[in-house]
Parts: C-alpha cells; structure tokens; sequence
C-alpha cells in the first residue's frame, strides 16, 4: 500500500501553492505530482533532485521511509 507524503503535501500548503501551480513550477504533469503526494510515484534522478531543490528539502526525503515532522520544514521554508 503507498503511503501518502503528508510532509510533501505540507511543503506545499506552506508554499500557498495549488497542484496546478507547483506541478508547473517543477515541471511535471498535474496527475503525476498527485502520485508523488500520494506516495504512488516517487521521482527519479533528477526530477528528484531538482524538485528537492526547487522547493528546499533534502531529495533523500523521497527515498527514506521512515515518517519526517513536517515542523522542521519551518525551518527548511
């Protein structure tokens, strides 16, 4: 079963950005960034690596699966 990125979801609402509008900031597809938050896709190479970068957390976030505290991404936005 996927587990859903409530960390990724949240960088995002911190952002005050919609799907559409960070799907357009880091280049994919609408649906395709719902899979990542879903956690039924997880970005390859560098599409990790850039989304990481582009909106500034660590890209092993997507790789680990233990559960990150999205209250340190107060520190990270």
């Amino acid at each position: 079963m996927a587990k859903r990125r409530d960390w990724l979801i949240d960088i995002r609402k911190r952002l005050g950005l919609s799907v559409p509008e960070i799907a357009e900031k880091v280049g994919v597809a609408e649906p395709t960034w719902y899979n990542y938050e879903n956690g039924h896709r997880t970005p390859r190479g560098y599409k990790a690596l850039h989304i990481a970068n582009t909106l500034g957390f660590p890209v092993d976030y997507f790789f680990c699966d233990d559960v990150r505290d999205s209250r340190h991404f107060k520190e990270v936005i």
